[in-house]
């Protein structure tokens, strides 16, 4: 199996999908976001499959529009914050593709998701520890599998998405034996 997609992973508010959509346009290959994915897919919003569902309900949808996203042409695809949490879901990624891990401290990422408040919503908590608790507790629980899983760590609070794009299309490029083309 080819490893042709370039996954994008990190905590929520790191930046995975305006780098992604950015990166997407420079490589000109499609965006997807697997949350979208499953919300186009099951018709709802992931609160609302969360609060239904529960947690591994929707890690189960989750883990489905992963499958079904790496059998796609060649994509920049923006991964959930918990979708590595799953061995499956990391065996695919590594299979297909090469993943980014988007860094940012519990601070950083505590501070991006207070000044967005669409993102706040679009996730429901994961613990009552109030925001800056729950990304540091969640994110000590996770940084294990993201680096485990990444080919490149890149700090997501020290470039633009611009910069960030950029540097990842010249990496992915020379990754995939590709020239990289002028911009």
């Amino acid at each position: 199996m080819a490893r042709n997609h370039l996954y994008l992973v990190g905590y929520r508010g790191c930046g995975k999908t305006t780098v992604g959509r950015l990166l997407a346009e420079e490589l000109m290959l499609p965006f997807v976001d697997t949350d979208e994915v499953v919300e186009n897919q099951s018709g709802r919003a992931i609160p609302d499959l969360f609060t239904s569902l529960g947690e591994k309900g929707f890690r189960d949808l989750e883990a489905s529009a992963i499958r079904s996203v790496s059998v796609r042409e060649p994509s920049v695809i923006s991964l959930g914050g918990g979708a590595i949490l799953r061995s499956e879901n990391r065996d695919i990624l590594k299979a297909t593709g090469f993943s980014v891990w988007l860094q940012a401290s519990a601070e950083q990422l505590a501070a991006r998701l207070s000044e967005d408040e669409a993102q706040g919503k679009r996730r429901p908590s994961l613990t009552a520890l109030g925001t800056l608790g729950e990304i540091a507790t969640v994110l000590k629980q996770r940084e294990p599998l993201y680096q485990e899983l990444s080919d490149l760590i890149l700090q997501s609070a020290t470039s633009s998405p611009i910069e960030l794009a950029k540097q990842i299309a010249v990496w992915f490029q020379i990754q995939r034996g590709q020239e990289t083309r002028p911009t």
